[in-house]
């Protein structure tokens, strides 16, 4: 028989491992994608996995500038804004008769 702590440690083990894992998974695609961003076009062609040899961080310029991506920027802060402000209002309007006792309050609070 084991015991409970050879069964716990055995379990943080495996949790661990799937953590670690996982994130292996996450990170390697993340990897390469940042790294075919910051390259030049001919060494991406060369050597689409490898570690850039100079970093051109000035094509994320020319995209951000391109693309207009501070109006969207904007646009994007006034709507979650917006959208939030509008949530906390109905939300409080909504739970306060909620929240007191009526007859839904049992079906509610299931």
């Amino acid at each position: 028989m084991t015991s409970i702590r050879t069964q716990e440690s055995a379990a943080k083990f495996a949790t661990i491992s799937i953590v670690v894992f996982w994130t292996i998974v996450v990170m390697i695609p993340l990897t390469i994608m940042i790294f075919g961003a910051v390259k030049a076009p001919d060494e991406l062609a060369i050597n689409p996995l490898g570690w850039p040899r100079e970093f051109h961080w000035e094509v994320f310029k020319k995209a951000w500038i391109d693309a207009a991506l501070t109006r969207g920027l904007k646009n994007s802060v006034i709507l979650t804004a917006a959208s939030l402000l509008s949530i906390v209002v109905f939300g409080a309007s909504a739970a306060y008769p909620l929240a007191r006792r009526t007859n839904w309050s049992p079906v509610l609070y299931f």
